[in-house]
């Protein structure tokens, strides 16, 4: 192990010098966008346009498409069930599992649970 090296005090006690305090400050960086308040003038930096984009335009899609596209029994069905499948996967899976740890699953259950 290497030795750090050390300064005496103004008090006569001993400090480790940093790197940082050899080096001379370097100019400041830029501030992130996270880091600055909100504002009227700078909110759309504060957005992430591809999630926006994606959450609005998937659901247009999906209403565009139901307007020409007929509705089956099949198809119904299938949107039902898999809409609780899809519900499951989220709470039993991601939420509860993944999260939480809140129960241990075997390897095909953590699968589908994946998967749906």
């Amino acid at each position: 192990p290497t030795a750090s090296p050390v300064a005496e005090t103004a008090a006569g006690g001993k400090a480790v010098v940093t790197d940082s305090a050899r080096r001379p400050n370097p100019e400041p960086k830029k501030v992130h966008i996270t880091d600055t308040p909100i504002t009227l003038a700078n909110w759309h930096k504060h957005v992430s346009w591809l999630n926006v984009t994606l959450i609005i335009a998937i659901p247009i899609y999906g209403l565009v498409q139901a307007y020409w596209v007929p509705l089956h029994l099949k198809t119904a069905l299938w949107a039902v069930v898999y809409y609780f499948m899809t519900g499951l996967g989220i709470t039993a899976g991601y939420h509860r599992l993944w999260a939480h740890c809140s129960y241990s699953a075997t390897l095909p259950l953590k699968i589908y649970l994946a998967a749906v």
